[in-house]
C-alpha cells in the first residue's frame, strides 16, 4: 500500500515539474532586457526569455523538493512536513506576487492534493496498525457481548 502514496507523491513531484516548466512560459510581469530584443518583444517575452533560465530551475526545484522528500522518506509526519511546505509557498507568493516568485501561488494545487494524499496515507496506516496489533495478540479490550 505504501507503494501506492510513493507513487502519489512521485506523481505529484512530477507535476510540480510541469507547472515549474508552465510557469516559465507565462508572459514576464518585468520588462527586462532581452539581448538583442526589440522593446515592445521585451514586455511581451516568456519569463524564461526575460529573467533566464535558473528562476524557473529555482522554481522547479521549490515546488518538487517536498514531494520528492516525502516520496523518498515515506513517514507520515514527512507527508505533512510535505503538506506545511506547499502550504507556506502560497503566502511567499501573495508576499512577492510583483516578481517572479508570485508563481508560488501555483502551489495551491500541490497543497491540496498534497494534503489528501498525506490524510489517506495516516488513514490507511492507522487502519493497518491496529489490524495488524490485533491479529498479534496485542489488544486486549474487548466490547461488551463480544466474548
Amino acid at each position: 500500500m505504501m507503494a501506492m502514496f510513493r507513487l502519489f507523491w512521485l506523481l505529484l513531484a512530477g507535476a510540480a515539474v510541469a507547472l515549474a516548466m508552465w510557469a516559465g512560459t507565462w508572459p514576464a510581469e518585468q520588462c527586462g532586457p532581452i539581448p538583442g530584443g526589440d522593446l515592445p518583444e521585451r514586455c511581451s517575452a516568456s519569463n524564461v526569455r526575460v529573467l533566464g533560465v535558473w528562476p524557473v530551475i529555482g522554481l522547479g526545484v521549490a515546488l518538487v523538493m517536498p514531494a520528492a522528500v516525502a516520496a523518498a522518506v515515506m513517514r507520515i509526519s514527512a507527508s505533512w512536513l510535505a503538506v506545511a511546505a506547499y502550504g507556506v509557498m502560497p503566502f511567499v507568493g501573495i508576499f512577492n506576487w510583483w516578481n517572479y516568485w508570485g508563481t508560488l501561488l501555483c502551489a495551491i494545487p500541490l497543497f491540496l492534493l498534497g494534503a489528501l494524499f498525506a490524510f489517506l496515507q495516516q488513514l490507511i496506516a492507522t487502519d493497518d496498525g491496529a489490524e495488524s496489533a490485533h491479529e498479534s495478540g496485542q489488544v486486549t479490550e474487548q466490547f461488551p457481548g463480544s466474548e
